[in-house]
């Protein structure tokens, strides 16, 4: 009978891991220019604490598929309404914060904690979809692009400077400072600094990446000074995030930076005329208050007179008339704008003219502009890795082996005399597959050969077989 098996030994086999990446986001891409988010969330009650965003419009586009979640985070709940606020408040963004602290912090830690030991009681949070990467984001190849009031800033990790901190708790592997920098240089990624310059976050750190859980964590308190979150004007209602804006579609799913801006801007109140006393409250008509939230500021564009201080909307009283502390200083008609109704998280106001229904599923909103309007001139760039761990089988097959064949072809009659008699002293075979079996005879895996292989007792073989899994 022709030999079947032979026994692998330690020294036939090698164990090899490498690292394979590809493009994060749908299809592959390493790079994400536009964001949409989804109508049909936005109405739901999860959007308080966090936002999907999605790489085409999902109501027109079926492929449509999340890429991220944005979502706010406090401490002490700042920016939900309290239990006196609102009865049924769910104090989503001490939800938010407390969540994230227990899934990626260490059971003794009470808050995070940045670069240069900076602590913050506020956070926001960009959770990468799970259907997006394999094993995890890749460190040192990932550059998200925030614009706003003070300019465009380019944000990394610093995974080129450092090894990481290793988190003991709940397997989270490595974890890396956010950074200021860009993926252009000669070794990948030109880290500037981990932490904020600006007067007020000076040596504050800018956030924490936790490759394995493809979560960035941005410190709230120096993220949106730094880069200058805009504000916004017009009211934040649901006609912002849906698609029936003057039959169009509306500010967060703008096609463009300039789209987004005008259209998200226009819905403000502008040009607006009143009469304002020299008392240093007033009670204004316009004719409508959809766009006069309470916070809302005035900014005089003509007419007599000035404002006395900077003046804010105190309380909408009716659809037509509002309350501000104007101090204007005579009695004049003038001619005024709405101006920064959406300061940024945490935002505790009430909605314009609706009792009891707050900010809070917005707080994540300022990020999610700057966010939109980086993107448009830099995308949101990064890649998605995982480790391919081969087995690696070296076959040998020596002169001697593997010269017969089992096959019924092979042999005739009842005795098993060789089918051809050239094969009695010079046997020929070709090798076309091989099983690779456990000690109880159990077939696990088949290797096919490109190409049939001769083999006999003139020649010998090497086969190797690589199982990546």
């Amino acid at each position: 009978m022709a030999q079947i098996y032979k026994r692998i030994t330690a020294d036939d086999r090698s164990f090899i891991s490498q690292e394979a990446t590809t493009g994060l986001w749908s299809g592959d891409t390493g790079s994400l220019s536009t964001l949409y988010t989804s109508d049909t969330q936005i109405a739901k009650a999860n959007s308080k604490y966090f936002v999907d965003v999605y790489n085409a419009d999902p109501a027109t586009t079926s492929s449509a598929a999340v890429q991220f979640s944005l979502g706010y985070g406090n401490r002490f709940g700042s920016g939900s309404p309290t239990l006196t606020q609102q009865n049924t408040s769910t104090r989503a963004a001490e939800a938010v914060y407390l969540q994230l602290k227990n899934l990626l912090l260490d059971p003794t830690d009470t808050q995070f904690t940045f670069a240069s030991s900076a602590t913050s009681n506020q956070i926001y949070a960009i959770v990468i979809s799970r259907a997006r990467y394999k094993g995890y984001v890749d460190s040192g190849n990932w550059q998200l692009t925030l614009s706003g009031s003070r300019g465009a800033f380019h944000f990394i990790d610093d995974s080129s400077q450092t090894l990481g901190t290793k988190r003991s708790f709940a397997k989270n592997g490595l974890v890396f400072n956010v950074a200021s920098g860009s993926l252009t240089g000669t070794q990948g990624s030109t880290v500037v600094s981990t932490t904020s310059t600006l007067s007020g976050a000076t040596a504050k750190g800018f956030g924490l990446f936790y490759p394995q859980k493809g979560i960035i964590i941005l410190n709230a308190d120096v993220i949106d000074p730094h880069v200058g979150f805009v504000k916004r004007t017009g009211a934040v209602n649901s006609t912002d995030f849906d698609g029936t804006l003057a039959n169009t579609n509306a500010g967060e799913n703008a096609r463009s930076a300039a789209d987004f801006m005008t259209r998200f801007d226009a819905v403000g109140a502008t040009g607006q005329t009143a009469t304002l006393s020299a008392t240093n409250t007033a009670v204004v008509t316009v004719a409508s208050t959809a766009g006069y939230p309470v916070g809302a500021t005035l900014k005089k564009t003509s007419g007599a007179g000035a404002f006395g201080s900077t003046p804010s909307i105190l309380s909408v009283d009716s659809a037509t008339q509002f309350t501000a502390n104007v101090n204007h200083a005579t009695a004049d008609a003038i001619v005024f704008n709405v101006e920064g109704t959406m300061p940024t998280a945490p935002w505790t106001g009430s909605l314009a003219g609706l009792s009891s229904v707050y900010y809070d599923q917005y707080n994540w909103h300022g990020l999610y502009r700057s966010m939109v309007l980086g993107a448009q001139d830099n995308a949101f760039t990064a890649r998605s890795a995982e480790i391919i761990s081969s087995n690696h089988y070296f076959l040998r097959l020596n002169n001697k082996e593997f010269n017969y064949s089992n096959n019924p072809s092979f042999a005739s009659g009842s005795n098993g005399q060789l089918s051809n008699q050239d094969f009695e002293n010079d046997p020929k075979v070709f090798v076309t597959t091989v099983g690779l079996y456990n000690n109880s005879n159990e077939l696990l895996a088949v290797a096919k050969l490109s190409r049939p292989l001769e083999k006999s007792f003139s020649k010998e073989a090497l086969l190797r077989v690589r199982l990546d899994f």
